[in-house]
């Protein structure tokens, strides 16, 4: 999810739009750009929480409604990445450094 968000955010940044520094805010941006569409929003907010919840492994009840969702979150961020632009030199660049 990371890396996903992350580099949203230096296509975002590429084309000169004020970017939030947050994951939500740049899935936002994302959706008024059409990279992320609006039926989609919803399963990448979901995506970004389960990614937090993962970061604390102590609640290992929660671990099976994840996996399951995992295969949704794949298909998203395929589809997205299917309408981003290919990454320049400057993109790149700017996803190093984020």
């Amino acid at each position: 999810m990371a890396l996903f968000w992350k580099y949203a955010r230096s296509v975002l940044i590429s084309e000169q739009r004020l970017v939030p520094n947050s994951p939500k805010g740049v899935l936002k941006d994302a959706v008024a750009c059409s990279y992320l569409l609006e039926e989609e929003y919803p399963a990448a907010i979901q995506m970004y929480d389960d990614r937090n919840r993962c970061s604390h492994c102590d609640q290992q009840e929660i671990i099976p409604s994840i996996l399951v969702r995992l295969p949704a979150h794949l298909a998203v961020m395929q589809e997205v990445f299917g309408r981003l632009p290919p990454a320049g030199q400057d993109e790149l660049r700017s996803f190093s450094e984020s």
